[in-house]
């Protein structure tokens, strides 16, 4: 074995801890790229919130989502119109996405929302709106940032 690796495999001592070279240096560039990050100002959640969509130009679609996930008893048809809007809320998401995998990744997600409604309606079930706004809130937040207009 090369010296090169007999000192990768070797673990590092100090007092009566024991580390491996490799978690080590795991945990030095760790420090090292929070370091930099908050250099430049960049925080977890500033980050995550950037990484989110403005929900804007969306508003008028995740308004119709939330007005009839927000009723008080589900209709037949419910299913179907929520997986109307949620199918059209992932194409005009989708356009402004360049990148065709996050696009897929969200557009799946959209339509895997929308989808769960008409498969409830397709088994004779009434649509499950307090499922649904749970599942929509998480969704939401996953993809787009806060808004005061939210319901």
């Amino acid at each position: 074995m090369k010296d090169a690796n007999k000192e990768l495999y070797s673990t590092c001592t100090k007092g009566s801890e024991t580390m491996n070279p490799l978690s080590f240096r795991s945990v030095m560039l760790t420090a090292a790229a929070a370091a930099l990050a908050a250099s430049l100002g960049c925080s977890p959640e500033s980050d995550t919130e950037s990484m989110r969509y403005d929900p804007e130009p969306y508003r008028e679609l995740i308004q119709k989502i939330e007005t009839m996930l927000n009723k008080a008893e589900a209709v037949p048809g419910d299913g179907a119109t929520l997986y109307k809007y949620a199918s059209e809320l992932a194409g005009a998401l989708g356009k402004n996405i360049d990148n065709h995998m996050i696009r897929e990744t969200v557009q799946n997600r959209l339509m895997s929302f929308g989808e769960a409604f008409t498969a409830q309606e397709d088994a004779g079930m009434t649509v499950d709106l307090e499922d649904g706004r749970a599942s929509w809130k998480n969704l939401r937040a996953d993809l787009f940032r806060s808004a005061d207009w939210y319901k």
